[in-house]
């Protein structure tokens, strides 16, 4: 029930966002019957989105460069403290007063620390994504580290 994951056997290296249109009981369908045919609908998001792609480790600014066929909405962790602004690509977020980390979710549009949002904290024109082929990261201030879940997809 609800949004989650669907993967195809003949697409063995990713998986969609999907949901399920046609939600019904899976145990009252299947009750006494184990090889009973069925159909579920789905309404699957356009990309795939690629497995077995490692998080990206930077301690100083460096490339980053995009497995996918089209533009990744990463997961971006910063530790350091103070006023920083982290750029990538041409787009520049400023993060006011970091106290330790932040946790920028491009995805959701969210930005957070243990739970506690953070979102405000960000100023820039727009959230980053990382287009195909090699992005330049870099950034002002006090960074010891910077960790991206590259979201890599395809279409």
């Amino acid at each position: 029930h609800g949004p989650g994951v669907v993967m195809f056997g003949n697409r063995p290296t990713g998986y969609y966002h999907a949901r399920v249109s046609n939600q019904f009981d899976f145990e009252t369908v299947m009750r006494g019957r184990p090889n009973r045919k069925f159909t579920v609908n789905f309404r699957c998001q356009p990309f795939l989105y690629l497995l077995n792609t490692p998080d990206i480790v930077l301690t100083a600014p460096g490339q980053v460069v995009n497995l996918g066929t089209v533009f990744s909405e990463p997961i971006i962790t910063v530790e350091g403290t103070g006023d920083i602004d982290l750029t990538i690509g041409e787009v520049t977020l400023g993060i006011a007063g970091l106290a330790s980390s932040i946790t920028i979710d491009v995805p959701q549009r969210l930005a957070y620390n243990e739970g506690i949002n953070l979102t405000g904290s960000l100023t820039g024109e727009d959230w980053t994504t990382l287009p195909v082929g090699t992005t330049s990261v870099s950034w002002t201030g006090s960074v010891s580290r910077i960790t991206i879940t590259p979201n890599w997809r395809a279409l």
